[in-house]
């Protein structure tokens, strides 16, 4: 048994098999295995190739600000329809305490009548 390493179209590494000792290598396939050192290896065509460890974290800080900055940072100033809202919650509330002073009124006058109907000594007013 032996290993035999395979890569894509464009040379990406995309993992190893074992086969057998007399297996006749395909096309995307080489027996020479990558190193260890090296990230995302790529095969040249005669030998893996590749980044380091450093020039791999520093690709990938790049990548990930370059990703970042397309990001559009939220707003702070609300939407038209934000605002919409929050007006109609505004005049719900002012409606809500008019609603309630009419109730309160609406009491304060049936008291009222009942106290005079009672004067009246239970005439009807």
């Amino acid at each position: 048994m032996k290993i035999v390493y395979m890569f894509d179209d464009t040379g990406a590494f995309l993992g190893g098999k074992k086969v057998t000792n007399d297996y006749q290598l395909q096309s995307g396939e080489t027996e020479i295995k990558p190193t260890t050192e090296l990230y995302n290896p790529v095969w040249n065509g005669n030998a893996w190739a590749g980044m380091t460890q450093s020039e791999w974290q520093e690709k990938q800080e790049q990548d990930d600000k370059a990703l970042f900055d397309k990001i559009p940072l939220p707003s702070n100033q609300p939407s038209a329809t934000e605002t919409q809202l929050a007006a109609l919650a505004y005049q719900q509330m002012q409606d809500d305490q008019e609603k309630q002073a009419l109730i309160k009124q609406n009491a304060q006058m049936a008291y009222q009548i009942m106290q005079i109907q009672q004067q009246l000594g239970g005439q009807k007013a």
